[in-house]
Protein backbone atom coordinates (compact mmCIF):
# COMPACT_ATOMS: atom_id res chain seq x y z
CA UNK A 1 0.00 0.00 0.00
CA UNK A 2 2.83 2.41 0.85
CA UNK A 3 4.47 1.68 -2.51
CA UNK A 4 1.21 2.35 -4.35
CA UNK A 5 0.64 5.59 -2.43
CA UNK A 6 4.15 6.77 -3.25
CA UNK A 7 3.61 5.93 -6.92
CA UNK A 8 0.37 7.93 -7.00
CA UNK A 9 2.04 10.90 -5.29
CA UNK A 10 4.95 10.77 -7.69
CA UNK A 11 2.71 10.85 -10.75
CA UNK A 12 0.61 13.62 -9.24
CA UNK A 13 3.67 15.67 -8.34
CA UNK A 14 5.15 15.22 -11.82
CA UNK A 15 1.87 16.44 -13.31
CA UNK A 16 1.83 19.44 -10.94
CA UNK A 17 5.43 20.26 -11.84
CA UNK A 18 4.82 20.16 -15.59
CA UNK A 19 1.52 22.04 -15.38
CA UNK A 20 2.90 24.92 -13.35
CA UNK A 21 6.28 25.24 -15.08
CA UNK A 22 6.35 23.93 -18.67
CA UNK A 23 2.83 25.05 -19.55
CA UNK A 24 3.38 28.67 -18.41
CA UNK A 25 6.73 28.69 -20.25
CA UNK A 26 5.09 27.61 -23.51
CA UNK A 27 2.27 30.13 -23.16
CA UNK A 28 4.64 33.01 -22.40
CA UNK A 29 7.02 32.06 -25.21
CA UNK A 30 4.11 31.81 -27.65
CA UNK A 31 2.84 35.25 -26.65
CA UNK A 32 6.39 36.62 -26.97
CA UNK A 33 7.21 35.02 -30.35
CA UNK A 34 6.87 38.27 -32.35
CA UNK A 35 8.73 40.38 -29.79
CA UNK A 36 12.11 41.65 -31.04
CA UNK A 37 13.47 42.56 -27.60
CA UNK A 38 15.77 39.65 -26.57
CA UNK A 39 15.76 40.50 -22.86
CA UNK A 40 12.04 39.68 -22.68
CA UNK A 41 13.01 36.01 -22.93
CA UNK A 42 15.19 36.40 -19.84
CA UNK A 43 12.20 37.83 -17.97
CA UNK A 44 10.12 34.82 -18.99
CA UNK A 45 12.76 32.39 -17.72
CA UNK A 46 13.02 34.25 -14.41
CA UNK A 47 9.24 33.95 -14.01
CA UNK A 48 9.19 30.20 -14.66
CA UNK A 49 12.23 29.59 -12.42
CA UNK A 50 10.30 31.29 -9.62
CA UNK A 51 7.30 29.09 -10.45
CA UNK A 52 9.54 26.01 -10.20
CA UNK A 53 10.70 27.15 -6.76
CA UNK A 54 7.05 27.57 -5.70
CA UNK A 55 6.33 24.05 -6.98
CA UNK A 56 9.15 22.72 -4.79
CA UNK A 57 7.59 24.52 -1.82
CA UNK A 58 4.25 22.93 -2.69
CA UNK A 59 5.28 19.31 -3.26
CA UNK A 60 8.31 19.25 -0.96
CA UNK A 61 11.99 19.43 -1.83
CA UNK A 62 13.47 16.15 -3.10
CA UNK A 63 16.11 14.84 -0.70
CA UNK A 64 18.92 15.02 -3.27
CA UNK A 65 18.16 18.55 -4.43
CA UNK A 66 20.75 20.95 -3.04
CA UNK A 67 22.40 24.12 -4.28
CA UNK A 68 25.68 23.46 -2.47
CA UNK A 69 28.80 23.39 -4.62
CA UNK A 70 30.17 19.88 -4.17
CA UNK A 71 31.55 17.09 -6.36
CA UNK A 72 32.15 19.53 -9.22
CA UNK A 73 34.78 17.14 -10.59
CA UNK A 74 31.85 14.91 -11.59
CA UNK A 75 31.35 17.27 -14.53
CA UNK A 76 34.02 15.19 -16.28
CA UNK A 77 31.80 12.11 -16.03
CA UNK A 78 29.94 13.85 -18.84
CA UNK A 79 33.09 14.05 -20.94
CA UNK A 80 31.31 12.96 -24.12
CA UNK A 81 28.99 15.96 -23.93
CA UNK A 82 32.07 18.19 -23.94
CA UNK A 83 33.34 16.41 -27.05
CA UNK A 84 29.91 16.62 -28.73
CA UNK A 85 29.85 20.32 -27.88
CA UNK A 86 33.17 20.87 -29.63
CA UNK A 87 31.99 18.98 -32.73
CA UNK A 88 28.79 21.05 -32.88
CA UNK A 89 30.82 24.23 -32.35
CA UNK A 90 33.00 23.43 -35.37
CA UNK A 91 30.01 22.56 -37.57
CA UNK A 92 28.24 25.75 -36.52
CA UNK A 93 31.34 27.81 -37.23
CA UNK A 94 31.40 26.51 -40.80
CA UNK A 95 27.83 27.67 -41.33
CA UNK A 96 28.20 31.23 -39.98
CA UNK A 97 27.76 34.22 -42.24
CA UNK A 98 30.22 36.67 -40.69
CA UNK A 99 28.89 39.51 -42.85
CA UNK A 100 26.01 39.78 -40.41
CA UNK A 101 26.92 42.05 -37.51
CA UNK A 102 25.77 41.44 -33.93
CA UNK A 103 25.36 43.93 -31.12
CA UNK A 104 26.69 43.72 -27.57
CA UNK A 105 23.09 43.50 -26.31
CA UNK A 106 22.48 40.47 -28.52
CA UNK A 107 25.54 38.70 -27.14
CA UNK A 108 24.68 39.49 -23.51
CA UNK A 109 21.05 38.43 -24.05
CA UNK A 110 22.15 35.21 -25.73
CA UNK A 111 24.34 34.17 -22.80
CA UNK A 112 21.75 35.30 -20.26
CA UNK A 113 18.86 33.50 -21.96
CA UNK A 114 20.93 30.35 -22.39
CA UNK A 115 21.98 30.29 -18.73
CA UNK A 116 18.49 31.00 -17.38
CA UNK A 117 16.97 28.44 -19.74
CA UNK A 118 19.45 25.79 -18.59
CA UNK A 119 18.86 26.59 -14.90
CA UNK A 120 15.11 26.24 -15.46
CA UNK A 121 15.35 22.93 -17.34
CA UNK A 122 17.80 21.36 -14.90
CA UNK A 123 15.83 22.50 -11.86
CA UNK A 124 12.62 21.02 -13.29
CA UNK A 125 13.81 17.86 -15.03
CA UNK A 126 16.80 16.75 -12.96
CA UNK A 127 16.23 18.59 -9.69
CA UNK A 128 12.53 17.80 -9.33
CA UNK A 129 11.32 15.12 -11.76
CA UNK A 130 14.38 12.85 -11.89
CA UNK A 131 14.83 13.06 -8.14
CA UNK A 132 11.20 12.08 -7.53
CA UNK A 133 11.32 9.17 -9.97
CA UNK A 134 14.68 7.88 -8.72
CA UNK A 135 13.55 8.11 -5.09
CA UNK A 136 10.44 6.08 -5.96
CA UNK A 137 12.50 3.49 -7.84
CA UNK A 138 14.93 3.17 -4.95
CA UNK A 139 12.09 2.63 -2.47
CA UNK A 140 10.52 0.04 -4.78
CA UNK A 141 13.97 -1.57 -5.28
CA UNK A 142 13.86 -0.99 -9.02
CA UNK A 143 16.77 -0.05 -11.27
CA UNK A 144 17.81 3.58 -10.87
CA UNK A 145 18.98 3.44 -14.49
CA UNK A 146 15.36 2.92 -15.56
CA UNK A 147 14.39 5.93 -13.46
CA UNK A 148 16.98 8.09 -15.22
CA UNK A 149 15.75 6.87 -18.62
CA UNK A 150 12.13 7.58 -17.65
CA UNK A 151 12.87 11.15 -16.55
CA UNK A 152 14.94 11.71 -19.71
CA UNK A 153 12.02 10.47 -21.79
CA UNK A 154 9.73 13.03 -20.14
CA UNK A 155 12.38 15.71 -20.72
CA UNK A 156 12.54 14.79 -24.41
CA UNK A 157 8.79 14.57 -24.97
CA UNK A 158 8.25 18.06 -23.57
CA UNK A 159 10.13 19.42 -26.58
CA UNK A 160 7.22 18.31 -28.78
CA UNK A 161 5.42 21.35 -27.39
CA UNK A 162 7.70 23.50 -29.56
CA UNK A 163 5.40 22.56 -32.44
CA UNK A 164 2.76 24.86 -30.93
CA UNK A 165 4.73 27.92 -31.95
CA UNK A 166 6.46 26.29 -34.96
CA UNK A 167 4.01 23.80 -36.55
CA UNK A 168 6.16 23.69 -39.71
CA UNK A 169 9.27 22.59 -37.77
CA UNK A 170 8.40 18.87 -37.71
CA UNK A 171 11.73 17.21 -38.58
CA UNK A 172 13.60 19.72 -36.44
CA UNK A 173 11.35 19.02 -33.46
CA UNK A 174 11.58 15.22 -33.81
CA UNK A 175 15.37 15.57 -34.05
CA UNK A 176 15.35 17.73 -30.93
CA UNK A 177 13.30 15.11 -29.07
CA UNK A 178 15.81 12.40 -29.95
CA UNK A 179 18.95 14.34 -29.07
CA UNK A 180 17.47 15.79 -25.86
CA UNK A 181 16.64 12.24 -24.79
CA UNK A 182 20.31 11.33 -25.26
CA UNK A 183 21.38 14.56 -23.56
CA UNK A 184 19.00 13.94 -20.65
CA UNK A 185 20.39 10.46 -19.99
CA UNK A 186 23.97 11.71 -19.84
CA UNK A 187 23.01 14.64 -17.60
CA UNK A 188 20.87 12.33 -15.49
CA UNK A 189 23.76 9.97 -14.77
CA UNK A 190 26.12 12.84 -13.91
CA UNK A 191 23.52 14.35 -11.61
CA UNK A 192 22.72 11.03 -9.90
CA UNK A 193 26.34 10.49 -8.89
CA UNK A 194 27.27 14.11 -8.17
CA UNK A 195 24.09 15.00 -6.23
CA UNK A 196 24.91 18.54 -7.36
CA UNK A 197 22.59 20.44 -9.68
CA UNK A 198 25.41 22.80 -10.67
CA UNK A 199 27.36 20.03 -12.40
CA UNK A 200 24.58 19.44 -14.92
CA UNK A 201 23.80 23.15 -15.23
CA UNK A 202 27.42 23.72 -16.25
CA UNK A 203 27.46 20.80 -18.71
CA UNK A 204 24.10 21.75 -20.21
CA UNK A 205 25.17 25.41 -20.51
CA UNK A 206 28.38 24.51 -22.36
CA UNK A 207 26.45 22.19 -24.68
CA UNK A 208 23.79 24.80 -25.49
CA UNK A 209 26.28 27.62 -26.01
CA UNK A 210 28.41 25.69 -28.51
CA UNK A 211 25.37 24.07 -30.09
CA UNK A 212 23.48 27.27 -30.84
CA UNK A 213 25.89 30.25 -30.90
CA UNK A 214 25.60 30.43 -34.68
CA UNK A 215 22.02 31.69 -34.23
CA UNK A 216 23.55 35.02 -33.20
CA UNK A 217 24.69 35.56 -36.79
CA UNK A 218 21.52 34.30 -38.42
CA UNK A 219 19.04 36.61 -40.10
CA UNK A 220 16.90 33.79 -41.50
CA UNK A 221 13.28 34.28 -40.44
CA UNK A 222 11.73 31.92 -42.99
CA UNK A 223 9.30 29.30 -41.77
CA UNK A 224 11.28 26.28 -42.95
CA UNK A 225 12.29 22.95 -41.45
CA UNK A 226 15.88 21.79 -41.02
CA UNK A 227 17.51 19.75 -43.83
CA UNK A 228 17.46 15.96 -43.43
CA UNK A 229 21.26 15.71 -43.46
CA UNK A 230 21.46 18.25 -40.63
CA UNK A 231 19.01 16.21 -38.57
CA UNK A 232 20.99 13.00 -39.13
CA UNK A 233 24.28 14.66 -38.15
CA UNK A 234 22.83 15.86 -34.84
CA UNK A 235 21.37 12.44 -34.04
CA UNK A 236 24.58 10.57 -34.91
CA UNK A 237 26.60 12.92 -32.70
CA UNK A 238 24.27 12.45 -29.73
CA UNK A 239 23.37 8.74 -29.85
CA UNK A 240 26.65 7.58 -28.19
CA UNK A 241 25.51 9.43 -25.05
CA UNK A 242 23.19 6.54 -24.22
CA UNK A 243 25.89 3.87 -24.30
CA UNK A 244 28.53 6.01 -22.59
CA UNK A 245 26.08 7.06 -19.88
CA UNK A 246 25.12 3.40 -19.28
CA UNK A 247 28.77 2.34 -19.01
CA UNK A 248 29.41 5.23 -16.61
CA UNK A 249 26.39 4.24 -14.54
CA UNK A 250 27.45 0.57 -14.32
CA UNK A 251 31.05 1.49 -13.48
CA UNK A 252 30.10 3.89 -10.68
CA UNK A 253 27.20 1.91 -9.28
Amino acid sequence: MNSLTQKDNTLKNIAITLFFTILPLQILMFLNKDNKKPYYESIIYIIVILLAILVIKRIGKPKNLTTRLKNMNMVFKGWYLLIASMILAILNFLSIDFSNTISTLQVISFFMNTMLGVIFEELVFRGIIQNMIVEKYEVCKKSVWKGIVTSSFIFALMHLLNLIGQPYFILGTVTQVIYTFCLGIMLGVVYFFSKNIWTVILLHFIFNIFGSYSSLFSTDVSNSDIPFIGAMIQIVIMLPCIYIAFVTYRKNN
